[in-house]
């Protein structure tokens, strides 16, 4: 079994089969758009946007949005979970993405907070890079209850630690003073997991529109929808299902798997407390924020409300929009345009020089460690010059008659000249070999750390801290290609 996404961006026949790929032809793309502005928006889903946006920093740039939201344009959406500091990289480029795609298709980019998560260990901490190349993991172990969604979980006191930890981690970059600022200004002991990421991103995004679904208004117009998430259930289940066997019999991995439960979550002790999926025999609790979307839901929750024209997800998203066709069929909606988000690698001036010493490209760095020593190690062994030498003046030696005892002493000495020339050239292989280890080490941490691709491990905070809060959201703002889907190389020196 091989993941969906590499396949359908790579626009394979097998893959198209499951997922739509209107994002590569530009009539197609206007389709969708012409598609989703029919639909509209209802005013008490603006309204409550209008209200949301109103709690968080608000620009002229948001309010034009929400307003040609309000008069009919569809919208560009994507999400995210409420990471630690805005979370891995990934977050800001699925940001940058909808804003760039939305003006390219004349719509209004929407970031759709995953604010009904119950995951608090995927979100709760994050990596940061320091200036000497040092990674440092902060996490915030704010109290919480257990399987409750993130929107009631405040941040609690040690978020003050984790801005301390934060600001010496990024101790010597030009721009650290105004990267803790800004977080500092979100990040309070009193906000929420939500409040805070929604706050950041306000001030790094002035057209984006934040949606968050935990809004008792919103909730109410979704209400429908999981009304007949419970009433249909059993055939819910068997239309996913079937397209969770058809996946898997063209080769693919399903993502998301299907369960006898339905797709909705209930919370049974009230909308702070814990959530968990309802059986097909349960009632609607009369509190519309006592129940909350799975990750199969979600987007059909989503395009309930809103005029949708595109979907911006990484892989792993791509993964699972793969089984979703036969459920918005269910509910009776077109699907949106499903598109890749931006994939960077930023290259800052150490690493770069790092690459220019070893003579590699960013790319060849994101291989295992060791298959990157090897390629990098130079040919050859001590073992090989010894036997090269000796085997150079054995002939010499043969040759030579009538003085035996002194052939085998001159050999008996050469053998020895050459063990202790093989033992100075081990000894300057290992040191070559360490400093080769360390260089490697470096670089990796910086460009594959963790063996993972840079996004999804760092957060932006280093790169803020590095380029400028504005400068480097607008590096990463102008190098968006939309709808394209290869990794782009940020820096100064590859641009």
């Amino acid at each position: 079994m091989s993941a969906f996404s590499p396949a359908f961006l790579k626009a394979e026949p097998g893959a198209l089969r499951f997922l739509d790929d209107g994002f590569r032809h530009p009539s197609r793309r206007a389709e969708f758009v012409r598609q989703a502005r029919a639909r509209g928006v209802k005013a008490e889903v603006v309204s409550a946007l209008r209200a949301q946006a109103a709690r968080r920093p608000l620009t002229s740039a948001r309010e034009t949005s929400l307003d040609a939201l309000a008069g009919g344009a569809p919208v560009v959406v994507t999400g995210q979970q409420v990471g630690l500091f805005l979370g891995p990289l990934y977050s800001l480029y699925k940001a940058a993405t909808a804003v760039v795609t939305a003006r390219a298709l004349e719509c209004v980019p929407v970031f759709w907070l995953q604010s009904e998560d119950h995951d608090f260990d995927e979100i709760a901490h994050t990596v940061v890079h320091g200036r000497d190349g040092a990674l440092t993991k902060l996490s915030l172990a704010s109290p919480h209850v257990e399987r409750a969604s993130m929107s009631s979980v405040q941040l609690g006191a040690g978020v003050d630690e984790a801005l301390s930890t934060l600001g010496a981690a990024l101790d010597g970059w030009p721009h650290a003073d105004e990267v803790s600022a800004l977080f500092t200004r979100h990040y309070r002991p009193e906000a929420t997991w939500v409040t805070a990421f929604a706050g950041v991103l306000s001030e790094l995004f002035p057209s984006l529109v934040i949606l968050d679904p935990r809004d008792e208004v919103l909730a109410r117009v979704a209400r429908s929808v999981h009304e007949r998430a419970l009433a249909e259930c059993d055939v819910i289940t068997r239309v996913l299902q079937q397209r969770s066997d058809d996946l898997e019999r063209a080769g693919f991995d399903v993502q998301v798997r299907v369960r006898d439960s339905a797709l909705t979550f209930i919370h049974p002790d009230g909308r702070a407390g814990a959530r968990f999926r309802a059986e097909a025999s349960a009632k609607l609790p009369e509190d519309p924020l006592c129940v909350s979307s799975s990750a199969l839901l979600r987007p059909i929750i989503q395009d309930t409300l809103l005029p949708t024209a595109a979907i911006v997800g990484g892989p792993g998203e791509l993964n699972y929009f793969a089984q979703l066709a036969p459920l918005y069929s269910h509910f009776g909606l077109s699907m949106p345009m499903v598109m890749p988000r931006a994939r960077f690698r930023v290259v800052e001036a150490r690493p770069k020089a790092l690459l220019e010493t070893l003579g590699l490209t960013p790319a060849e760095v994101e291989v295992p460690r060791e298959t990157l020593l090897r390629k990098l190690a130079p040919r050859g062994t001590t073992e090989d010059v010894e036997q090269q030498l000796l085997a150079a003046i054995e002939p010499v030696l043969s040759s030579v008659q009538g003085v035996d005892d002194a052939v085998e002493r001159t050999r008996k000495t050469i053998a020895r000249a050459a063990n202790r020339l093989g033992a100075r050239l081990n000894r300057e292989r290992l040191t070559k070999d360490e400093v080769l280890a360390g260089r490697v080490d470096r670089l990796q941490r910086a460009l594959f750390p963790n063996g993972q691709p840079q996004e999804r491990v760092l957060g932006a905070a280093g790169f803020f801290a590095s380029f400028g809060i504005e400068a480097f959201v607008k590096l990463v703002e102008s190098r968006v290609v939309p709808f394209g889907h290869e990794v782009i190389t940020l820096s100064p020196e590859f641009t």
